[in-house]
């Protein structure tokens, strides 16, 4: 069964967002952020500057600004983990005594294309953030230690904390409104250059039309 309109519409637009998003995806790290909300802040603010990157590229000079699809964070973060999936699914898998077996981490001389290293890059990012809380979590015992104190119950603000929720982050936050504000000046200046157009023309077929005019009224002048 030949593909729908619909879905044909899709796999375009994968395709032609494919290197930008994980280009931003690699700059952002939204599958790293510590709390729920956070990572879908982070995911609006990727899909808002891919929205920005087509109002930009203006690929279809005659498509029209509200014609342009308008990408979410929910979308984004989708394609991204398929194409993650399809990439860590082509790795290799080791076998150890025992019986046990692991997918071998990707090496980054396997790969020449683009979009595998961006892929590469991010497969590597895998525990990063557990690194990172493991080192700030020592950070912290080191200073508690020289200062002679030790914290024996977490905050309110940590036991409501963690990967699976927490309050929106005041600079996640700000930077998605930032975002935002950005996509729809691009929009409106984009709708006032397609308007700046339109008029332009409409002045050109009025002048064209009233020199026309003008010419058959010369010309029937001429005839009597």
């Amino acid at each position: 069964m030949a593909p729908s309109f619909y879905e044909k519409e899709q796999s375009r637009i994968r395709e032609l967002i494919k290197r930008p998003l994980l280009e931003l995806t690699l700059q952002h790290l939204p599958h790293l952020q510590s709390s729920k909300s956070s990572r879908q802040d982070v995911w609006e603010i990727i899909a808002t500057k891919l929205n920005t990157y087509a109002y930009e590229q203006s690929l279809n000079p005659s498509e029209k600004v509200d014609e342009i699809p308008i990408l979410s964070g929910i979308f984004v973060e989708e394609i991204y983990e398929t194409l993650m999936d399809k990439f860590t699914k082509k790795l290799p898998y080791h076998h150890y005594n025992g019986g046990i077996t692991v997918k071998a981490p990707p090496q980054r001389d396997w790969y020449s294309e683009r979009t595998d290293r961006l892929l590469c890059e991010l497969c590597l990012t895998s525990g990063y953030d557990i690194e990172l809380m493991a080192k700030m979590g020592k950070e912290k015992l080191e200073n508690d230690l020289r200062s002679a104190t030790v914290d024996t119950e977490p905050s309110h603000e940590e036991e409501s904390g963690g990967a699976g929720g927490g309050a929106t982050s005041p600079s996640t936050s700000n930077a998605l409104q930032r975002e935002k504000e950005k996509q729809l000046e691009k929009k409106i200046a984009l709708l006032e250059q397609k308007l700046e157009e339109k008029n332009s023309q409409l002045e050109k077929l009025t002048n064209e039309n009233k020199r026309l005019l003008e010419l058959n009224h010369d010309m029937l002048e001429m005839n009597r």
